[in-house]
Parts: C-alpha cells; sequence; structure tokens
C-alpha cells in the first residue's frame, strides 16, 4: 500500500512539473509568434508594392522571431521545432538579401517558402485551446 502512495505522489509531481514546464514555454513562446503571422503579413504586402525598405526591416524582422523562436525550442529540447525555426531565420536572411539586390521574385519565392513551413510545424505543436476559440497553446 505505501509504495502505491509513493509511484502515486510520484506521478502526480511528474504531472505538475510537465505542466509547469509547458507552461514556461508557452509564456516565452507566445509573444514570438504573434509577431510572425503579421510581419509575414506585412512583408507580402510590402514586397508586392516592391517596398525594398519595408520589406527588408519585415524580413529581418522575421529573421529575428525565428531566431528567438530556434533558441525557445532548443531549450525546450523540441528538436524538430527548432530545425524549422532555424531554417526559417536563414530563409529571412536569403529574402533579406534578395530584397537588397533587387530581387523581387526571388524574395517573394523565400519569404513564401517560409510561409509553407508553418502549417507543418503547426499541426505537430500547436494546439486550440477550446474547438473555435481560435486560442492556442504550445504542444510539445
Amino acid at each position: 500500500m505505501r509504495k502505491v502512495s509513493i509511484l502515486i505522489g510520484i506521478c502526480l509531481l511528474a504531472g505538475v512539473a510537465l505542466t509547469l514546464w509547458a507552461q514556461a514555454v508557452e509564456e516565452q513562446l507566445s509573444p514570438v509568434m504573434k509577431q510572425v503571422a503579421p510581419t509575414a503579413a506585412s512583408l507580402r504586402m510590402n514586397l508586392t508594392a516592391k517596398d525594398a525598405s519595408a520589406a527588408a526591416n519585415d524580413a529581418q524582422k522575421l529573421g529575428e522571431l525565428f531566431t528567438q523562436a530556434q533558441g525557445i525550442f532548443k531549450a525546450a529540447k523540441v528538436g524538430d521545432a527548432a530545425k524549422v525555426a532555424k531554417g526559417n531565420a536563414a530563409e529571412a536572411q536569403e529574402t533579406l538579401a534578395a530584397i537588397k539586390a533587387g530581387d523581387w521574385d526571388a524574395a517573394t519565392a523565400k519569404a513564401g517558402a517560409i510561409q509553407r513551413t508553418c502549417k507543418g510545424c503547426h499541426d505537430v505543436h500547436r494546439e486550440e485551446v477550446s474547438p473555435g476559440s481560435k486560442t492556442y497553446k504550445f504542444k510539445p
């Protein structure tokens, strides 16, 4: 009986620790990810308008956001998400280089490559808090 009580206690502690860990990751990740979609939308708009200065700022910001996300995922030991974030940070830098070179087609293609990776990662690591809420949380 005592062994069962100890085992139950250990399981409860592990559950609490896992919950606290996921909340800590969410608190770090949420403000970063909430900036990605509007920045990517702004980048698309500025690429269409061929506004080099604004598009360059957006590409730079996306690179910084994905670098932050990569660090969060790496610290949380979520290797696949860290790899995607690292790749997106590199794509953002390549987008920036294409903008600076005036190669709008390449910049648009690179920006599109970033957006195509979002769904795959979100399908694995993001879940809606409640159906229809459009509020999401990180899923390790």
